[in-house]
């Protein structure tokens, strides 16, 4: 019947895992906090190309929206169809540290959502900036994949170094 006579696993130890404290903090602005941010936003200067305000269009966009941020640095202009947004990539890292645009998460993160009528004006006043912004300036370039958010030297925005830019406003 081929019984053991002894337990195979009685002299294996398991390891004993390390208590990992979960940090409870919460990140988020409330209401008056997210006004005096986009309140300071709208007046902030960047030393170069001082009209472009990249950071205000984008938290603006994010508080009425609901995005994730990696999700709004990946949005094409074609994703925007009068006042619909399709949400189906985001950016994210590769193994080597590089910009990658990646699929999202799960399929509920896949969306098309209806934007109100202040981010639709806020995002054809914030393209037609971009238009301007590259007739007039030759270093200011057009990202290649029609980019929402984009530097004004065409690359992607991170969330790491939106986040190290937004801390460096304050």
């Amino acid at each position: 019947m081929e019984i053991l006579n002894k337990n195979p696993a009685e002299k294996i130890t398991l390891p004993r895992h390390k208590t990992v404290n979960v940090k409870k903090d919460i990140k988020y602005y409330n209401f008056d906090d997210l006004n005096i941010l986009l309140d300071y936003l709208s007046e902030y200067k960047p030393q170069r190309f001082s009209e472009y305000n990249v950071y205000y269009v984008l938290v603006y966009f994010l508080s009425r929206t609901g995005l994730r941020i990696s999700e709004a640095l990946a949005l094409k202009w074609s994703d925007v169809q009068q006042n619909r947004l399709d949400v189906n990539k985001q950016t994210s890292r590769d193994d080597n540290n590089r910009l990658t645009i990646s699929t999202l998460k799960n399929n509920p993160s896949y969306r098309n959502i209806e934007l109100d009528k202040n981010i639709v004006e806020l995002l054809s006043d914030f393209r037609r900036l971009q238009n301007k912004m590259i007739l007039k300036h030759e270093k200011f370039i057009r990202n290649k994949d029609m980019i929402i958010f984009q530097t004004y030297n065409g690359n992607y925005m991170t969330p790491s170094t939106t986040r190290h830019d937004k801390k460096s406003l304050f």
